[in-house]
């Protein structure tokens, strides 16, 4: 997690940027990771982010949630490292685990956008309602996909 100049509040991992006037909100997560078929998870939110010009509410520190190393084959230590590129044997760009709340005042919408964690679910699970509670968050929904068998001759059940 990159430090950001203006944390308004911090509550162990959980960093606070703004404090706008939401009442009654939405929360939209999207998850990287097995509910995440076809990108559909966290490309919807990245959408409704995007087209909502929506702004950086809050973070979650990763650093306690996420293996970054594991050790075992290359296939298996692969899936746990964060993402870098080399280029010419330096390292130009280097992508954590993030995990980041976004809103839009006018929607009374907040989205999640973020890596799905590998441990300590329950307090990841307590920093988001945490965000709930401080928000009026009364409805949250969770967007995933997964891959089926799907006849071509049937319509898909959604």
């Amino acid at each position: 997690m990159g430090v950001k100049n203006r944390v308004m509040a911090k509550n162990d991992k959980l960093y606070i940027y703004e404090t706008p006037e939401i009442h009654d909100a939405t929360l939209l997560i999207g998850l990287s990771g097995w509910m995440n078929g076809g990108r559909v998870s966290t490309e919807t939110v990245g959408f409704f982010i995007e087209t909502l010009d929506a702004e950086e509410l809050a973070e979650i520190d990763a650093d306690e949630f996420f293996i970054q190393s594991f050790p075992g084959p290359m296939e298996i230590a692969a899936l746990f490292r964060p993402h870098a590129i080399i280029e010419d044997g330096l390292v130009t760009d280097y992508e954590p685990p993030s995990c980041v709340f976004y809103y839009s005042q006018e929607h009374n919408l907040i989205l999640f956008e973020g890596d799905e964690p590998h441990l300590r679910w329950d307090e990841f699970t307590s920093l988001i309602l945490n965000v709930c509670r401080n928000y009026d968050v009364r409805r949250v929904y969770f967007i995933g996909s997964v891959a089926d068998v799907v006849p071509h001759s049937r319509e898909p059940r959604i």
